[in-house]
């Protein structure tokens, strides 16, 4: 009651700035508040700053989470594509840069016996093929399928020929073979230069790199020396990694082949496969040699006298035993 008896002037004069006369400071401070159409705009737009300034903090602490977990959880190849950003092998070879994480078209999937993921991409002439997989198998026993060479014929079903033409040490060859495939295809030979590199200091996988040189320095075999027609690889890259798993091995593998179309006379220069023969690698070709492929595991270390488990445990070159030793992974079959 006290504070309603006061008049203006003298609550006024309680607040008013020195100087100022109190009933006239009042009335100037009265007169200074917003309209309510400004203080409503007004209100709006601090809350826009405010929200603009918490989504900034939120993503920022979202990729500073993203970037903890995937430092301690890194992307499997069998989900992720080469890229620039891939620490370790990519720093040791070039070749992986190469691949390229831009333009890749998820072309098939081969359910059986396992998932097959086939990508594909084409870029003026060059056609691209890429395979990502996990094999219930240890490295040693997957590089012995196109390792010794001399037996593919016994499991692929459209190769007739092949051979280890040179050896320089245990991470180097040259390879050449003769290629069956389906009818109307005609067979056509292939020369390969391959060198394994051990990443797994660094990268904690191997890669395979393999192309066909200009010059083959090796002699050829006479079934590939008779045969005329010849598909050379621009470049391959095939990169193992063991997996963490209780009980028998296991390995993601991301493999590569690059082709320049123009360079196969089959194709009579043309810069895309036809369709037919698109539809004949995707969908007869893959899942034949992926079936075959994964028996030839399975079948050929199902005991010491197999050939394939013969040639890993004999280990003539020492390859095997390296790839053991650096992996951790234990052999399917015991010597």
């Amino acid at each position: 009651a006290r504070v309603g008896a006061m008049s203006v002037d003298s609550l006024a004069g309680s607040i008013h700035p020195a100087g100022v006369a109190p009933a006239r400071w009042l009335e100037s401070s009265i007169e200074a508040v917003p309209a309510p159409d400004t203080l409503i705009v007004t209100l709006l737009f601090a809350a826009c700053i405010t929200l603009a300034l918490l989504y900034t903090y939120v993503a920022n602490l979202h990729a500073q989470l993203s970037a903890s977990l995937d430092e301690k959880m890194p992307d499997t190849l069998a989900e992720a594509l080469f890229t620039e950003d891939n620490a370790g092998a990519s720093g040791m070879v070039p070749e992986l840069l190469q691949i390229g994480a831009e333009g890749w078209t998820l072309a098939a999937e081969v359910q059986e016996p396992s998932l097959l993921k086939v990508y594909t991409k084409l870029h003026d002439g060059v056609f691209s093929l890429r395979l990502v997989c996990e094999i219930d198998a240890g490295i040693a026993e997957i590089m012995a399928l196109p390792r010794e060479a001399d037996l593919i014929p016994t499991w692929h079903p459209f190769v007739s020929w092949a051979q280890v033409e040179r050896l320089r040490g245990p991470l180097e060859l040259w390879a050449d073979a003769i290629t069956s495939p389906p009818w109307p295809i005609p067979e056509h030979k292939v020369l390969l230069h391959a060198r394994l590199l051990n990443c797994m200091e660094h990268d904690s996988s191997f890669v395979c790199i393999a192309r066909t040189p200009d010059a083959f320095d090796a002699p050829v075999g006479a079934p590939v020396a008779a045969c005329k027609r010849e598909i050379p690889l621009e470049l391959g890259v095939c990169r193992l990694m063991p997996q963490a798993v209780p009980g028998a091995p296991r390995t993601s593998v991301d493999t590569m082949f690059r082709l320049d179309l123009t360079r196969i006379s089959y194709l009579g220069g043309a810069k895309a496969l036809p369709q037919w023969l698109m539809n004949m690698v995707l969908y007869l070709v893959l899942p034949f040699v992926w079936r075959h492929a994964l028996k030839a595991i399975t079948d050929g270390f199902s005991h010491a006298e197999r050939p394939l488990a013969k040639r890993v445990i004999e280990d003539s070159s020492g390859v095997y035993g390296l790839i053991r030793r650096s992996t951790g992974q234990s052999p399917m079959l015991k010597a």
